[in-house]
């Protein structure tokens, strides 16, 4: 007798339980992109590496078949990058990859490094990270702003 006064609170605090468990957020939180360094470059400027660092600030891993990046230097375009290589994000964590630059504006690439002094120029990374399991596809655009030394590409 005594249980079948607590059934009803048992069975509703169970529902609400489950109901909660079982709804799910389909939203991707921050995943940044960040360039933070560059590589010496052939000497016609044709291509330039950098290397980028990838973070994932969600509490789930995620793996990409392929990222794409549009490039900026003092609010000019530069370049692109297409990544075709796979890469996977552990949660709350950050990785680094090695990439290369296709410049379609070597002009202002001679321009930046042909006065002395200080090389540091503003960024503007547009980027796209892709990945595709079956029919599900996901995309994460991310726009990223920062500074970056161009030293490196005067040697």
């Amino acid at each position: 007798m005594h249980l079948q006064r607590f059934l009803p609170a048992l069975l509703a605090a169970t529902l609400v339980l489950f109901a909660g468990c079982n709804t799910r957020d389909n939203r991707v939180g921050e995943i940044g992109v960040a360039i933070v360094a560059v590589q010496p470059a052939a000497g016609d400027f044709a291509e330039v590496g950098l290397t980028l660092r990838f973070i994932n600030e969600n509490i789930m891993p995620f793996g990409f078949s392929r990222s794409t990046h549009r490039v900026q230097f003092n609010g000019t375009p530069v370049g692109r990058i297409i990544n075709e290589s796979p890469f996977g994000l552990a949660p709350a964590s950050a990785i680094t990859r090695d990439v290369k630059l296709t410049v379609e504006n070597p002009a202002l690439l001679r321009q930046l490094l042909a006065g002395g002094g200080d090389r540091t120029v503003s960024y503007r990374l547009e980027s796209e990270l892709q990945s595709q399991r079956g029919d599900e596809r996901l995309r994460v655009r991310n726009v990223a702003n920062g500074r970056v030394d161009l030293s490196p590409l005067a040697q």
